[in-house]
């Protein structure tokens, strides 16, 4: 295993750590004036106190095409959007739009009976399409006509080959740090420890001690145990998903959607569920634009007057022009003025 490179995840880790530590910084900070306030946001709040206060405010609807978005959120949950001509939830296309149930908005990466998580890069769907055509062939084996996409087939084959090896690397790296946390928790036996609970902890094994002593000076510090195991998990779970998802052309998810990839012209098919199996980083875009301002609960959002229409196109891993152009349809077809 690699020693420099778990010292190395340490140091940044414990370096980086204290920013993400709660009260470090302002949950308002994209909303504040660089004039007035810590940090360099959009001003908006200072919009709202001195530009908008004596001004009408007019209703807007926003698609938030992104990865799935909680709209159970209690911060978001009266600003997403309802379609006012759907019945919720009695299998009727009631507006006649081709979507059935269409409450919230529409995911373009579900199907009857599952949603994509994960999904390809694009180049690994290239690949996967290329290879039964160029597969042990060289050069002179290629016509004419061939050659562009033989050699776009070469290059692609180059590409994953470095960046899955990375990739491999950084999960085991990873992995094994993960697993000398887990291990070091389990052998303190609770949840809330301190620089002296894990320095206690003894073992023969270098890398484990290294990394324990890393851990023990960050709790000196300050930095909270729950941080760095959230910036180690998130490490993890990205070469986790470059090894099994983004790189692996022997993973293809899209039969779960089940339509025709082929068909650039297709419109009606997915599903309703608009949060998806992982609604993280929607559900933090849908914040940043209309979380309910100044009501105590996380963080005020930019626009004080919207209706967040919930469009699903983004896995992990690369999305599909045709899933974004249809959600971008969507959107224009139902209302929306911006997305």
């Amino acid at each position: 295993m690699n020693t420099f490179r778990i010292k190395l995840i340490l140091v940044i880790i414990y370096l980086i750590a204290p920013l993400f530590s709660e009260g470090q910084l302002s949950k308002n900070w994209f909303n504040e004036d660089p004039d007035k306030d810590r940090f360099a946001g959009v001003s908006s709040d200072n919009a709202y106190e001195n530009l908008l206060k004596d001004m009408k405010s007019v209703p807007i609807v926003v698609a938030v095409i992104d990865g799935g978005t909680d709209v159970n959120h209690p911060d978001l949950k009266s600003k997403i959007w309802v379609n006012p001509k759907e019945v919720a939830g009695n299998g009727i296309d009631d507006d006649k739009n081709g979507y059935i149930d269409d409450i919230h908005g529409w995911s373009f990466i579900g199907g009857p009976k599952d949603d994509i998580k994960g999904e390809n890069l694009e180049m690994v769907r290239i690949f996967r399409k290329l290879d039964p055509v160029f597969k042990g062939k060289t050069k002179k084996q290629i016509s004419k006509n061939e050659l562009n996409d033989f050699k776009l087939y070469d290059e692609i084959k180059v590409k994953m080959e470095v960046a899955l090896k990375d990739a491999n690397s950084g999960l085991k790296v990873y992995s094994s740090l993960k697993k000398q946390m887990d291990d070091l928790k389990q052998a303190i036996g609770k949840d809330t420890f301190t620089e002296a609970d894990v320095l206690a902890i003894e073992s023969e094994d270098e890398e484990f001690n290294n990394t324990k002593n890393g851990i023990a000076e960050a709790l000196k510090n300050g930095v909270s145990y729950d941080i760095m195991y959230q910036e180690v998990m998130a490490g993890y779970n990205q070469f986790y998903s470059q090894v099994n998802y983004h790189l692996n052309p022997e993973f293809s998810p899209r039969a779960i959607v089940g339509d025709n990839e082929a068909n650039q012209n297709e419109k009606y098919y997915g599903n309703n569920n608009v949060i998806g199996p992982e609604a993280d980083h929607g559900t933090h875009v849908a914040g940043i634009i209309g979380a309910v301002r100044n009501n105590e609960i996380g963080m005020n959002g930019v626009a004080d007057n919207v209706h967040l229409m919930i469009l699903r196109v983004v896995p992990d891993g690369d999305e599909r022009d045709k899933d974004v152009a249809n959600a971008i349809r969507y959107a224009v077809d139902n209302g929306a003025k911006s997305n």
